[in-house]
């Protein structure tokens, strides 16, 4: 459940920047989007480890479609939202990978875990992400 809510969210972002390249009407970015999710839980269900780095895929090909979009020039775009995304996004993947490594693991304690400020982070990238969509309506 943990990696299938992580691809609701990379497979929203690809298929918004989707929407804004190709401009796609709303019943594509539906299906897209659905099958998207879809196809990326089964793959984790079929192969066990392939959560991470299919998530990983997504953002990644989410982030260059918004340097394509950005590189075209396509309107007027206010990007601190977007910046707000990444900062947020990548302070809270490095506490992350310092948790999961065991780099800064505190076994002991139960409360504040790198996994749970991982969490509170892409909380808060979701949160300005969705603003920086705003803009798009």
């Amino acid at each position: 459940f943990d990696l299938a809510g992580m691809f609701l969210i990379s497979g929203l972002m690809v298929t918004f920047n989707a929407k804004r390249m190709w401009a796609w009407n709303n019943l594509r970015v539906r299906v897209v989007y659905l099958s998207l999710v879809a196809i990326s839980i089964l793959a984790n269900l079929v192969w066990r480890s392939s959560g991470v780095p299919v998530f990983a895929a997504q953002v990644t090909a989410a982030v260059l479609m918004e340097i394509t979009l950005l590189r075209r020039g396509a309107g007027n775009v206010d990007y601190r939202y977007a910046y707000a995304t990444a900062i947020a996004f990548m302070t809270g993947f490095g506490i992350w990978i310092l948790d999961v490594t065991g780099l800064a693991c505190h076994p002991q304690n139960h409360f504040v875990t790198g996994h749970a400020i991982w969490h509170f982070f892409s909380g808060v990238s979701i949160y300005v992400l969705a603003r920086f969509h705003m803009q798009f309506r």
